[in-house]
């Protein structure tokens, strides 16, 4: 029988606050691996960080928890499928930094509770009303216009419109991933510890990576096309092994450890919800960086190389971002059934045990 997490509930204070330095630790990922890529092949820096977190993540759920092989072994298939959101969600990730830009990828991220709202209120998993539905058409709206003057900027001053046209793709399936993730999960955490989910997922994502890899690497046209300036397709430069042990060791282990141990109490809403903080620490550490000159400013052609680009017009699409999120947040219930597919956990409240959270 697979272990349950008992215990007290947290202090809101505490989940507050979690998913507050959760959100920060991603929004830095997103400065910290804009610089770590340049020469790197993205999919190779992706496959290491998946493959030195999972085992990592293992390592780290079976001491706390005592999961075997053979207590998830009759969830394969839910692992499966969680470990190939992850891996999409990182992957995507990683190659719309290169493409793009790190402060085009933390404004994107926002968008992951609308995702979450939509494909919900789809699937039948929430009760879709009127604020809800305005606030996801208000979002998409705002994504809509800062990709269009991101395009129209890059256009007009000589850049690489096709790279960054993909970059933004490439965000916008990265952040469809992560709600996926988010609703396919709470089957998972329901009978499992959040850290035996994260881990196992990280295990399939990391097989998923290394097949990827190897299929994609072998064709000359990608591997140009995502790293022009690379001098092998597997090669791995000595500067990026600090930007790699931060994504492995903050992001991969220590900032998604935060977001599940605080999703056991706290909503995917409001999980979700504290994304909107990726935006403003990438902007705020890009622009710093590039004040004391830790990095140089982007051009429109040295996009994807070691720079680092400070918010722009088309940036401003973000407050459509916002607005919506609002909108769905305020939406959200208080507290959801045990039953809910979604969401069995109550938001932040005290009056439910954590065992009755995850359910039977």
């Amino acid at each position: 029988m697979a272990p349950t997490h008992k215990g007290s509930i947290p202090s809101p204070a505490r989940v507050h606050g979690a998913l507050g330095l959760c959100q920060v630790l991603f929004g830095a990922g997103a400065v910290v691996g804009a610089l770590g890529l340049p020469a790197f092949n993205p999919l190779v820096f992706a496959l290491l960080r998946e493959a030195l977190a999972a085992p990592l993540l293992a390592t780290a759920a079976y001491l706390t928890t005592r999961t075997t092989f053979t207590d998830v072994a009759p969830y394969s298939r839910l692992f499966g499928e969680c470990g190939t959101l992850i891996f999409g969600n990182q992957v995507l990730f990683v190659v719309g930094l290169k493409l793009s830009n790190p402060v085009a990828g933390a404004i994107w991220q926002p968008s992951q509770p609308i995702f979450t709202a939509a494909l919900a209120s789809f699937i039948g998993a929430e009760t879709p009303s009127p604020l809800r539905f305005a606030g996801v058409a208000l979002a998409f709206l705002g994504c809509a216009t800062m990709v269009s003057f991101r395009a129209h900027e890059t256009h007009t001053s000589g850049g690489n419109l096709t790279r960054e046209l993909c970059g933004h793709v490439c965000f916008f399936g990265n952040c469809l991933c992560t709600s996926g993730y988010v609703l396919r999960s709470k089957q998972l955490l329901r009978r499992f510890p959040a850290l035996c989910v994260t881990a196992g997922s990280y295990v399939v994502a990391a097989l998923c990576m290394l097949v990827t890899c190897v299929l994609l690497n072998s064709n000359a046209y990608i591997v140009e096309f995502l790293c022009p300036d690379c001098t092998s397709a597997w090669a791995v430069p000595r500067g990026a092994w600090l930007p790699l042990l931060y994504w492995v060791l903050c992001q991969s282990c220590a900032a998604y450890a935060l977001m599940t141990w605080a999703n056991r109490v706290a909503s995917a809403s409001l999980v979700s919800g504290y994304s909107a903080l990726q935006p403003v620490t990438a902007a705020v550490l890009a622009a710093v960086a590039v004040a004391l000159e830790w990095a140089p400013a982007c051009t429109p052609l040295s996009r994807g190389g070691s720079c680092l680009a400070y918010p722009g017009v088309g940036d401003l699409g973000a407050v459509g971002v916002f607005a919506g999120l609002y909108l769905v947040v305020a939406s959200e219930p208080a507290a959801t059934s045990s039953r809910d597919p979604v969401d069995p956990a109550p938001l932040l409240s005290a009056e439910k045990s954590s065992s009755e959270a995850l359910g039977p």
